[in-house]
């Protein structure tokens, strides 16, 4: 009955049966139209090669993958890439300007963390390329889980790694002398970043590396007062270290009242004989990763053992003193990208030549 009063209805007024087609027949045509624009978009999302690099640690290493994907993203802006990273460096990554997307590696939580990691990657559906910038067995699953027919991995990787690549990049050979043993013959050594920048051919980009950008936010109350250099006197591996911090620390509040002296790590340390000067400011134990990082790019300088503060300061374009004792300087020196000048000294005294050259840049950066 009342399918029979609606079709009376339309026929005793034929205006608003034409009205009810009129706008039919547009809701038909939008609805068209809406589905061509989501299958365009979903082509044009579709189209952008995916790269996935699986470089969970350690904060220096990260470091130096960052200034070759920076690279990268200049040399193919449009590339969409996606990091593999533990959860302690996440904040280094995730604030890269040239990553688009971070999975998240718990390592804390064990096997069960590196299952769910796989599993998120695995989720991620096809990549076009997959770097295993790690070279260990654990990174080698993770690349294994992702979903690309072109997976690439490390000469030097270690732990059977190798199993899970399709291809393994070529070793860069560079012959160097050490500073440490001058009469030492030559020998071929693969700087970290050397062998990193040989990733790039595999997508047909030129080796090379760049200054990479960072987004961050973080209160500006929670920086020291400029101008200030930065000091980074702790380790991973504590035969890193070197012992003479307090006494260089000492002498440039001496000797420089102009210029504060700004200690940074993870552990606090109680340092009474450095207390007693105005321009010392102790935050050891007191900052986050992403106040760290900020803290460096606002400094003058950073002076720092083989650590991700000294690798920091060298990719924010910051002058930087490393300082080496067991570790070569020719496998994982600081190398200048951005034309702001890099040192390093081997096993040096207090006093050290290298002190000169790398406060004349700290004066200039300052000009």
């Amino acid at each position: 009955m009342e399918l029979v009063s609606l079709q009376k209805i339309f026929q005793a007024r034929p205006t608003l049966q034409f009205a009810c087609k009129f706008l039919f027949f547009h809701l038909q045509c939008l609805f068209f139209y809406l589905k061509i624009l989501i299958v365009v978009a979903e082509k044009d999302s579709n189209s952008r090669p995916r790269l996935l690099v699986v470089k969970p640690s350690s904060l220096g290493d990260i470091v130096h993958a960052l200034q070759v994907i920076a690279a990268l993203k200049e040399q193919m802006p449009q590339i969409a890439i996606s990091w593999v990273v533990r959860d302690i460096f996440a904040d280094v990554v995730c604030s890269a300007k040239c990553v688009d997307q971070c999975i998240v590696y718990q390592r804390g939580q064990g096997l069960s963390g590196l299952w769910r990691c796989c599993q998120e990657i695995r989720r991620m559906g096809q990549f076009d390329w997959v770097w295993d910038m790690q070279g260990l067995f654990r990174s080698g699953l993770m690349a294994f889980f992702a979903k690309s027919a072109a997976k690439f991995g490390r000469s030097d990787s270690r732990e059977c790694s190798g199993i899970f690549y399709d291809r393994c990049i070529p070793l860069p050979r560079i012959t160097v002398k050490s500073a440490a043993h001058p009469n030492e013959k030559e020998k071929i050594v693969y700087h970290a970043v050397d062998i990193l920048r040989e990733f790039l051919p595999m997508v047909g980009a030129k080796r090379s590396c760049a200054l990479p950008k960072f987004h961050l936010r973080v209160n500006a109350k929670k920086l020291p007062p400029k101008p200030y250099v930065v000091i980074a006197p702790e380790s991973r591996g504590k035969n890193k270290n070197w012992d003479h911090y307090e006494a260089l620390t000492s002498n440039i509040c001496r000797l420089c009242p102009q210029l504060n002296v700004v200690w940074v790590g993870l552990e606090d340390k109680m340092m009474p004989s450095l207390s007693v000067y105005k321009t010392f400011f102790n935050f050891q134990g007191n900052t986050s990763l992403m106040e760290l990082m900020a803290i460096i790019q606002n400094s003058s300088g950073v002076i720092a053992n083989d650590s991700g503060c000294l690798h920091i300061a060298v990719a924010m374009n910051r002058p930087a003193l490393g300082i080496f004792t067991t570790t070569d300087p020719r496998y994982s020196g600081p190398r200048t990208i951005g034309g702001t000048p890099a040192f390093f000294a081997v096993n040096p005294p207090p006093y050290f030549p290298e002190l000169k050259k790398f406060f004349a840049a700290v004066a200039s950066a300052g000009d």
